[in-house]
């Protein structure tokens, strides 16, 4: 049945009647439980973007992903989420577009979390959360080559130059410091 078939044949009151999709908020209560039943980080994390698949294309639902500070766990879930649900992103200039948005614009922490610059020395704030990312689109992409444009080389090589320093893609923390330390010239 189409929407305007539907609509059609509704009267005045049951139009009015359309109920809202409930709101599904994924955040870090929602991680830590999943954490709790998948003790490796990438299986909750496929996990929970699987939830997120379900509810946009199955149940029609709007889902808001926000997991503590927003930028570990939350561009995992969104992104893979994402190559999930819409095939653009699984191509070559797709895959980028994804990586620019959910992981570059949103300020993905790249410079703490990769070690690179001056003031990297703490410890603490390494953590691989774009490589465990780029190791769930490994998996996918593995199961399913088919339907990816790139190949296990191509996210290779993006490991690659995430650590090489050669490009300034990921050498800051956000666009501001990329934009004033002039990276991208």
């Amino acid at each position: 049945m189409s929407v305007d078939s539907s609509l059609s044949n509704a009267s005045g009151a049951e139009s009015l009647a359309i109920q809202p999709q409930k709101l599904l908020i994924l955040d870090a209560r929602s991680y830590a439980a999943f954490w709790q039943t998948e003790p490796k980080e990438e299986a909750a994390n496929a996990q929970l973007a699987l939830l997120v698949v379900h509810a946009v294309d199955c149940d029609q639902r709007p889902v808001l992903v926000h997991c503590s500070d927003g930028w570990d766990r939350t561009p995992q879930i969104v992104a893979l989420a994402k190559l999930l649900l819409d095939p653009y992103y699984r191509t070559i200039e797709g895959f980028q577009v994804l990586v620019e948005m959910e992981w570059l614009d949103f300020g993905h922490k790249f410079t703490d979390q990769c070690g690179h610059g001056e003031n990297s020395d703490d410890l603490n704030e390494r953590c691989p959360v774009f490589l465990q990312w780029l190791d769930c689109v490994h998996q996918l992409q593995r199961q399913f080559p088919c339907s990816f444009e790139f190949n296990e080389a191509f996210l290779v090589k993006l490991v690659q130059h995430t650590y090489s320093c050669l490009f300034g893609t990921f050498l800051c923390n956000n666009a501001k410091e990329r934009g004033e330390q002039h990276t991208q010239e």
